[in-house]
């Protein structure tokens, strides 16, 4: 063998070398997919028929299937003495496949289940002859039928060539419609950083002393009674009524910071708890997903406050031998409107019932928690003639504005 010959022949086993190479690292080949007219049950066989449609133009604009074209699958179909439609198993589904040299078939029906419409699409492979996927879709109108189709077709997609095509935005409901109107029952709980009682101001002949409250953090309960109204299915108005229990177990001290006389006052405020009663209404904003929804919930709504226990305002004043010292029951009562916003969602447990979960703010409006303290004296001693008896008392509200955050949980029951 010459020279020549001989690199001749090296070159061509390089070439076959680098063809089988390419070959072996090119694209898979597309796979040829042939999809049958589905079957309708207690549904119209055009919009049925308008499934399969949908579904193979849809898969037809991936390129990692050849879509057999529905004219050329009649074609062979009625030469052969087949019908396209009616076929739903896998020994019917295989024999169409060989017929149309397809690698897989998609079968699938229409049912309809009260007012509820369900898709579903099965893949059988030819040669195994097993259903290698299955999928199911959910509308409520004939409308939805193109838009489920196309997120069917996208689920099928990736699975049968292992892709990752986004599936399209659901944007109808899946179920049947659920009830309108709904009541509910929920638990909240809530924290306020910077509570304050009211600053308290007395008057007497030396002039107006003011007692100003130090903010604590304080801990709510509240049980929540709901009732709501869903317009439309973005939005529903919602009216609470709660009952709120604040506990306040630290113990605090009011200073006065008016004084600048020879006398000593304290407030004392120690394991009180107060209470309050809210109606409050909501419109809610909802964003619909599968099977839950997103919200958001400003509100308005007006509050009543109410001390359960009292306050104890101890006095002492002294000048030589004449002196006064007394207690005073003190009980806040209060009204404002408030304010809130909450986010949370809802999910779907059945057509009549939906757990809820929210976290929110609310605040007063240009008020007070407590608008006014009744004073009741326990007791009182007055030695001698002092000079700066206490006169009265001066109710005031100032400074015991505050915001609170919470969280709520419950559930809804939709009654009709």
């Amino acid at each position: 063998m010459t020279a020549t010959s001989l690199k001749i022949n090296i070159i061509t086993i390089l070439l076959l070398i680098s063809g089988f190479t390419l070959q072996a690292f090119s694209e898979p080949a597309e796979i040829r997919i042939a999809v049958m007219d589905f079957k309708a049950n207690d549904t119209s066989k055009f919009s049925t028929i308008a499934v399969s449609e949908f579904i193979g133009i849809e898969m037809a604009n991936k390129k990692e299937l050849t879509i057999i074209e529905r004219s050329q699958v009649g074609a062979i179909l009625n030469e052969q003495g087949f019908q396209k439609t009616g076929c739903t198993d896998q020994s019917c589904a295989v024999e169409m496949g060989k017929l149309l040299s397809a690698k897989k078939i998609i079968i699938g029906t229409v049912n309809k289940t009260g007012n509820v419409y369900v898709i579903t699409a099965k893949v059988v492979d030819v040669e195994s002859g097993r259903i290698d996927v299955a999928e199911t879709e959910r509308c409520t109108k004939e409308d939805d039928f193109e838009l489920a189709s196309r997120i069917l077709s996208v689920k099928l997609t990736n699975k049968i060539a292992g892709t990752s095509y986004a599936i399209p935005v659901r944007t109808y409901l899946q179920d049947d419609e659920r009830n309108r109107f709904s009541i509910g029952l929920l638990y909240q709980f809530g924290l306020y950083p910077n509570y304050r009682m009211p600053s308290l101001v007395y008057d007497s002949s030396d002039g107006i002393h003011k007692f100003q409250g130090k903010g604590a953090e304080i801990l709510t309960h509240s049980l929540i009674i709901s009732a709501g109204y869903e317009f439309l299915h973005n939005f529903e108005l919602k009216a609470e009524f709660s009952y709120m229990l604040y506990l306040d177990t630290s113990v605090r001290e009011f200073d006065d910071i008016a004084s600048g006389v020879n006398y000593s006052q304290n407030l004392i405020v120690d394991d009180r708890k107060s209470e309050s009663f809210d109606v409050t209404i909501f419109p809610m904003y909802k964003f619909p997903l599968t099977g839950f929804h997103l919200f958001i919930a400003p509100g308005i709504g007006y509050r009543f406050n109410k001390q359960k226990e009292s306050y104890s305002l101890y006095y002492d004043y002294s000048d030589g031998s004449d002196g006064i010292s007394g207690e005073y029951l003190l009980k806040p009562v209060g009204h404002a409107f408030i304010l809130k916003c909450e986010v949370g969602t809802t999910v779907y447990i059945s057509r009549f019932m939906e757990l809820v979960f929210s976290i929110g703010i609310d605040g007063q409006v240009y008020s007070s928690y407590f608008n006014n303290v009744d004073v009741e004296k326990i007791h009182e001693t007055i030695t001698g003639t002092p000079a700066y008896p206490v006169e009265k008392i001066i109710n005031n509200s100032q400074n015991n504005t505050c915001i609170g955050y919470y969280i709520k949980l419950g559930f809804n029951i939709r009654i009709f």
